[in-house]
């Protein structure tokens, strides 16, 4: 595989931009300059957190995808995207999901069917920017059936850019005395493994909150409250409201 030199002196320019922009910039200042050297259509990325030993990802944002667009991901099929358990492993690494995922399993998914293909978006092109084992955030292209899949080139294009941006942000992670990496949850949340989602529903179980008012105070539909609850009993190994109540009393849930 050899990129052209146009290809090259635009990333080099994007690389210097890595190493300049404020930290807190820096994603999505690259998202924006992707444009330059790789055709796509919409755009997606989000930070990761740790919480114990497991990567977390959360806070999703897109520049061309309406906002109700990303809070349906974000609520509603982050927990079931057929290709999260390979994007959360905490590697810098570039890939299509077409070369993980079966395109059979991808298009009988509900993933595709209710979320991807409703706007227009068939292949993806993601990255993990990551060192060390640890995951500070995740980057993913879009393109429509009738704009094909992104080929070898723009896979190459997204790794070299994505390993820059995981030694500039490995560098800050090491250099920051914050808390900023890290999400401090108790040890409760911790053992079974919570989500973000997961822990703010039992925080408001907690404080004495109905079960009918919950998918309102959490911004999310019935339907996937349901889910979420459905998650829960399983982590807990458990098959009632009830039994979660008495479990979840007096716990540290912060």
């Amino acid at each position: 595989m050899s990129l052209k030199n146009d290809d090259w002196i635009k990333i080099n320019e994007m690389v210097k931009a890595i190493y300049s922009t404020p930290s807190s910039a820096v994603i999505s200042d690259t998202i924006v300059k992707m444009s330059y050297i790789i055709s796509f259509s919409h755009s997606m990325y989000h930070s990761y957190k740790r919480s114990g030993n497991k990567t977390i990802a959360l806070d999703y944002h897109s520049d061309d995808l309406p906002k109700e667009v990303i809070d349906a991901y974000s609520n509603d099929y982050e927990n079931i995207d057929y290709i999260a358990w390979y994007s959360d492993i905490p590697i810098s690494r570039a890939y299509r999901d077409s070369d993980i995922i079966d395109n059979s399993v991808r298009d009988n998914s509900e993933l595709m069917n209710k979320w991807m293909l409703p706007n227009n978006m068939y292949y993806c092109l993601s990255s993990t920017v990551a060192y060390n084992r640890v995951a500070f955030a995740g980057l993913s292209f879009f393109n429509s059936k009738g704009e094909g899949d992104f080929s070898d080139d723009d896979k190459e294009k997204l790794s070299i850019i994505t390993d820059h941006l995981s030694i500039r942000l490995h560098n800050d992670y090491l250099l920051s005395t914050s808390s900023s990496f890290t999400d401090p949850k108790s040890d409760f949340l911790n053992k079974y493994h919570l989500s973000r989602k997961e822990a703010e529903i039992l925080k408001l179980i907690n404080e004495g909150n109905l079960r009918d008012k919950l998918a309102e105070l959490t911004f999310i539909s019935d339907n996937t409250l349901k889910k979420h609850l459905s998650n829960i009993y399983k982590k807990f190994n458990i098959n009632s409201y009830e039994q979660l109540i008495q479990i979840i009393k007096g716990q540290d849930l912060e």
